[in-house]
């Protein structure tokens, strides 16, 4: 049996089980891609999201490690999409993907940047 993240309780006749993750053991990637606006300077916006995940990592207890912000890693429209990701035990990755994502757009209003995923 497997519980899915809604609650549901899957159950798996035998045999049809053919392959398996394990997240519970050594950590997983809390990972937040953000589009940014086509008027936010992408040098400026790659410093600010290093800056915020490097602190976040200092200031949590639920941070294993940062990782480095590896620049762009995809368009959509008008939009630059980057990611930033940090490993973190599994069961914290949820929270820890819903802090970052706030304190990323608390970042972006103090710079005055157009709102996350309008291109200006």
């Amino acid at each position: 049996t497997v519980r899915t993240d809604d609650g549901a309780l899957r159950i798996l006749p035998n045999g049809q089980i053919t392959e398996f993750a394990n997240y519970s053991t050594g950590g997983v990637r809390a990972v937040v891609d953000v589009p940014v606006s086509r008027d936010v300077p992408i040098e400026a916006a790659l410093a600010e999201l290093a800056e915020l995940g490097a602190a976040w990592a200092r200031e949590s207890t639920d941070a294993l490690d940062a990782h480095p912000v590896p620049g762009i890693i995809g368009f959509s429209g008008g939009e630059a999409i980057v990611r930033l990701s940090v490993r973190v035990a599994s069961e914290r990755r949820v929270a820890a993907e819903t802090e970052l994502r706030r304190r990323i757009k608390a970042a972006f209003d103090r710079q005055h940047w157009s709102p996350i995923g309008v291109a200006g």
